[in-house]
């Protein structure tokens, strides 16, 4: 076998190891969804300097058994919570959710979720927190958002990590909603504050998910770019 370095959507063949090269860290999160790693990621950049220790990874990069096992050596067996969002069930990643639960049993916070909209109470029920802590973060995650992912981190390092910051319950994203880089809960006249009368007025139209994965900085520069040309 050949240890390998991988990278995020990379793929690697089952007659090697992959390396995550992720160091220990008192919180980790594992996302089968490369748009909710995204939003954790992005998230992230305005979480406090006193917020625990934490890792995002893709099991999915992490999939034949020595790799699994190398990362649970490295990094799994050190973490105090451990939280994975998966598609497709405990199938699909039977062998890593085997050693999770082995952790578990060894007194780490094990939280699994689905990672689609779909219940999986054979997936969900290995959890070792109760059903109402543990779908309020599954909602944090299928809601998405900037603010739903900034709760999900204080929700979590709150309740199982000794930290006491303020967090809301999961809000719902509008299934068609206006969009404005500095305004949360945007309005027409948020927009229209910037007019000018002697110009023409674009309507840029994207989909729902980008919002959810907090993906909107190319949508910010091309509203600039459209302003810059009047």
């Amino acid at each position: 076998m050949h240890l390998l370095r991988t990278q995020p959507g990379g793929f690697v063949s089952d007659d090697n190891i992959a390396d995550l090269g992720q160091t220990p860290a008192e919180l980790v999160i594992l996302c089968s969804g490369d748009s909710s790693l995204a939003l954790l990621a992005e998230a992230a950049r305005q979480l406090p300097d006193d917020y625990p220790s934490f890792r995002l990874a893709n099991p999915m990069q992490v999939q034949n058994h020595a790799s699994v096992d190398l990362y649970v050596d490295q990094v799994l067996r050190h973490a105090k919570v451990i939280l994975i969002s998966l598609h497709g069930g405990i199938g699909y990643w039977r062998y890593g959710i085997e050693r999770l639960v082995e952790l578990a049993e060894r007194g780490v916070q094990l939280i699994l979720v689905p990672g689609d909209d779909r219940p999986d109470p054979e997936l969900s029920g290995l959890s070792t927190i109760g059903a109402q802590e543990r779908d309020r973060l599954w909602h944090f995650l299928r809601q998405g958002g900037l603010g739903n992912a900034l709760d999900f981190y204080r929700c979590l390092a709150t309740g199982y990590l000794g930290r006491d910051y303020a967090w809301a319950e999961p809000q719902s994203l509008a299934r068609t909603a206006l969009y404005h880089p500095h305004h949360s809960n945007a309005r027409l006249e948020d927009w229209q504050a910037h007019w000018n009368a002697d110009w023409p007025v674009a309507a840029v139209l994207f989909y729902r998910s980008h919002l959810q994965a907090a993906n909107t900085g190319f949508i910010d520069v091309f509203c600039q770019r459209l302003q810059a040309r009047g």
